[in-house]
């Protein structure tokens, strides 16, 4: 098959149509002529006349078909519609960095003042966003994102001390009234966002049992503390002594000191929660 190398069919660097270029160049040169032309046919021009010269003349004459657009109109669309696409790209990446830092599609849509749906379709490229949609997503910041889930990075350090301890998973989420598997994602690392509830709780029970030691009056429990310090001991965990209260709850905080035998000062009480809910798996 022959390559159509006729001019309208050849590209400029940008991988424009050489018609929207040439389009530029007649723009230039007929805005160059009336000017020129301005200066002594300006008093005897017509209103009618006036209406048809230059090239927005040209470009709005109206025809059976409406308005006509030249070269220099489609261009301009052109560069339109390449930065809107550029504009929704951000704003879905936006998005995705937004619920990374522990916001959800109604918590942004509620600060962008649009709804779920549409963010959610925003992020999902399921349909094009209008400019304004766009935008409006970008103006939202995680400061002034509503604060439905929180960073779990402190939450999950003090886990990891009361591991030390010997307070393993299992015994945590009893005395949280949470499901285990809710547990074991934070001491992991696999949940990077916690509720606040959670959050609270959590630290209710590491106040109270961060200098004492897990109960080992069972054979069971004695092998649940055991497997729970040696795990402490496999990933370097801190015990509470070593953690900066004042930047536990900073994302990214990291502790300088790894494990070190804790002894504590007794044995930790067993705490019950006034409600339980076994069957939430959420965190």
């Amino acid at each position: 098959m022959t390559e159509n190398t006729s001019p309208d069919h050849q590209s400029d660097d940008l991988g424009l149509p050489a018609r929207y270029a040439r389009g530029e160049v007649e723009r230039v040169a007929d805005d160059e002529a009336a000017n020129k032309a301005g200066q002594t046919s300006r008093r005897s021009r017509t209103p009618q006349a006036a209406g048809r010269t230059g090239t927005r003349g040209r470009a709005m004459t109206t025809t059976a078909g409406g308005p006509r657009r030249d070269g220099a109109t489609e261009y301009a669309r052109w560069l339109a519609q390449r930065a809107s696409a550029g504009h929704r790209e951000a704003a879905r990446d936006h998005v995705t960095r937004l619920r990374r830092n522990g916001g959800t599609y109604r918590s942004i849509a509620a600060a962008a003042a649009l709804s779920p749906a549409t963010v959610r379709a925003l992020a999902s490229g399921r349909r094009r966003a209008q400019p304004a949609t766009a935008t409006a997503v970008l103006t939202v910041t995680s400061r002034t994102l509503p604060r439905s889930r929180l960073d779990a990075t402190g939450t999950r350090l003090r886990l990891r001390a009361l591991h030390v301890m010997g307070h393993g998973s299992a015994r945590i989420a009893r005395a949280t009234g949470v499901h285990p598997k809710t547990i074991r994602k934070l001491v992991r690392g696999d949940a990077r966002t916690i509720s606040p509830q959670l959050r609270d709780a959590i630290t209710g029970i590491y106040d109270a049992w961060w200098d004492k030691r897990a109960p080992e009056r069972t054979p069971a429990q004695r092998g649940a503390a055991t497997a729970a310090r040696k795990r402490a001991i496999a990933g370097n965990w801190c015990a509470a002594a070593a953690l900066d209260d004042d930047q536990l709850d900073t994302p990214g905080y990291r502790p300088r000191h790894g494990w070190k035998p804790a002894t504590g000062t007794g044995i930790a009480p067993d705490i019950h929660p006034p409600h339980r809910h076994h069957r939430r798996t959420g965190s």
